[in-house]
């Protein structure tokens, strides 16, 4: 009965240690303290709950946090945290929007004449496929240049008006240097045509036909009303969903899409698609956050 009883209680500590991740011998456990900055004062209680949020759908339960002076938040997170996730999670805006897109082709003209006045297309390693919204692909290190001459006076004049661009998110390299320019149409009052307020939830999942990860978004009944008005006028035409100026996917539109629903792809990880749905799920951050500082604390020995 003894050596029952003792197997019970190895048992019974096993299983503390598996809910709770602690155990009968208590380890000690470093911590993360993350300060961050709201430079708008009013929108600091804002940013309080969606970073409480956000923390809390990553799976950091309670989170220790506390308002500072001048606008900053001190967040104390027990353990060491994966800290370029956090990262992202704690700056994101999650400024979601649907953008309609030229086709590349059509800006060949304007771009022909300002290259003339502004040489900048031998920037690009590559012109992109005069049927999609790729207007080229370009080094990192070009990036700014080339965003600098389609922002300046002269491009104002060549340019079509409603045109927008912006870069994807992710390399199409493995090394992790090249990025394409996609062009973006907007719409008669300069934005784009369906705005990222109208989604009611966001999860991740794995594509059933690719088997890559994805983003699956749904939304309300004007979004959806919206959306399918949208959809059914751009039917060979791409979509550009865009994150906080950040392009993760261009799908083109093969059928009216009804309901609401839509994906996010993008060659997402999955670890990538759970932040992302997590992020949507805790709404707008009200002002961009600064983080000031991390500190990893290492468990004392």
């Amino acid at each position: 009965m003894k050596h029952s009883n003792l197997i019970l209680c190895g048992v019974a500590c096993f299983a503390f240690v598996c809910l709770f991740g602690t155990s009968c011998s208590k380890q000690p456990q470093g911590k993360t303290v993350i300060t961050v900055e709201v430079p708008v004062p009013e929108a600091v209680d804002n940013a309080f709950d969606v970073i409480q949020t956000r923390l809390n759908l990553f799976g950091i339960s309670d989170p220790t946090m506390q308002k500072l002076e001048n606008g900053q938040i001190q967040i104390d997170l027990q353990g060491i945290q994966d800290t370029a996730r956090l990262k992202n999670l704690l700056t994101a805006h999650a400024d979601l929007a649907f953008w309609e897109t030229y086709i590349s082709n059509e800006l060949i003209p304007n771009l022909m004449e300002l290259n003339k006045k502004q040489p900048f297309l031998q920037l690009f390693e590559q012109i992109g496929n005069t049927y999609s919204p790729v207007i080229g692909t370009a080094l990192y290190t070009d990036t700014a240049k080339i965003n600098e001459i389609l922002r300046s006076p002269a491009a104002l004049k060549i340019l079509p008006r409603d045109v927008r661009f912006a870069w994807e998110v992710k390399p199409v390299d493995e090394t992790g240097q090249y990025f394409r320019l996609i062009a973006l149409k907007a719409n008669r009052l300069g934005e784009p045509a369906l705005n990222g307020d109208v989604v009611t939830d966001a999860r991740a999942d794995n594509n059933e036909y690719t088997g890559r990860a994805e983003v699956l978004i749904k939304m309300n009944s004007n979004g959806a009303r919206r959306w399918e008005k949208i959809t059914l006028e751009n039917i060979g035409r791409a979509i550009a969903i865009v994150l906080d100026g950040y392009v993760y996917s261009f799908p083109v539109v093969m059928d009216v899409i009804t309901g609401g629903s839509s994906q996010i792809a993008g060659n997402l990880t999955k670890e990538e698609a759970a932040d992302l749905a997590n992020i949507l799920k805790s709404g707008k951050m009200p002002a961009p956050v600064r983080i000031l500082q991390i500190e990893v604390i290492e468990p004392a020995k």
